[in-house]
């Protein structure tokens, strides 16, 4: 009986894993293993043919970041080139169960969205309304100052 019930769990795991499958990289929430994350064997081939020439120029606005975190299934790393904070920014969004990613650079006052190519017709790339929370919190600071996110608005009382 313990063979059987171990075989049909074995069975389970194995369909519930499918190929875009990245939930080996949820373990790096909440630590400060970005690179980890970035140079993963299946996320970064998929974000070197994804950003091309500009793949270089992500890690670089990527090079000083906070913690890795995990918002609403996406593994998110927001940061910025080292002493550009406020002018040379990214962020890089992975949904772990699709293997979906979108990244975003801004650079020159400009922000570029990119976006992995999606299998899921819900997830188009040029629609801004499908970007995940994490991508139009992040354009939302970049774009009215990150001071403002930074100060207490007067309408916020602590408790």
């Amino acid at each position: 009986m313990k063979a059987l019930l171990f075989f049909i769990l074995m069975i389970c795991s194995t369909f519930a894993q499918t190929k875009d499958d990245f939930s080996h990289l949820k373990q790096y929430g909440g630590d400060y293993y970005s690179d980890q994350v970035l140079d993963d064997a299946k996320v970064n081939p998929i974000l070197k043919k994804m950003m091309g020439k500009e793949y270089k120029h992500l890690r670089e606005n990527l090079s000083v970041t906070g913690a890795v975190d995990v918002i609403s299934g996406d593994l998110v790393i927001q940061g910025n080139a080292d002493h550009k904070g406020g002018e040379e920014m990214a962020i890089f969004v992975l949904n772990l169960y699709s293997g979906l990613i979108r990244t975003a650079i801004f650079s020159n006052e400009k922000i570029t969205i990119y976006c992995s190519k999606a299998s899921d017709e819900y997830f188009k790339s040029t629609d801004y309304d499908s970007l995940p929370y994490s991508i139009k919190t992040w354009v939302a600071v970049v774009n009215y100052g990150l001071d403002k996110m930074l100060q207490k608005p007067a309408n916020v009382t602590m408790k």
